[in-house]
């Protein structure tokens, strides 16, 4: 009788197992940043000197277009203001 209720609580106590993950699953679970995830290559030197040649070209471009538009009369502090009027 004794061994019949040992058996009914081994059974009640493994009913979930499928639920449970194996240890070999729960051994390659790893928090270690992988290589995969950082940035494969930094800045190169042609690429930061090209970053700079645009940035100094689009500066030009501004102060010509403005001194050009200054010529021709019209002022880039108030063309916002005319767009409202």
């Amino acid at each position: 009788m004794n061994e019949e209720k040992e058996l009914d609580t081994l059974e009640e106590n493994h009913e979930n197992d499928d639920m449970i993950a194996p240890e070999s699953v729960a051994d390659e679970i790893s928090f270690k940043v992988s290589e995969e995830a950082r940035p494969q290559h930094t800045w190169t030197r042609k690429q930061i000197r090209n970053v700079w040649i645009a940035a100094v070209v689009a500066v030009l471009l501004f102060i010509l277009i403005s001194f050009l538009l200054s010529l021709l009369g019209i002022d880039l502090a108030n063309l916002g203001n005319i767009a409202l009027q």
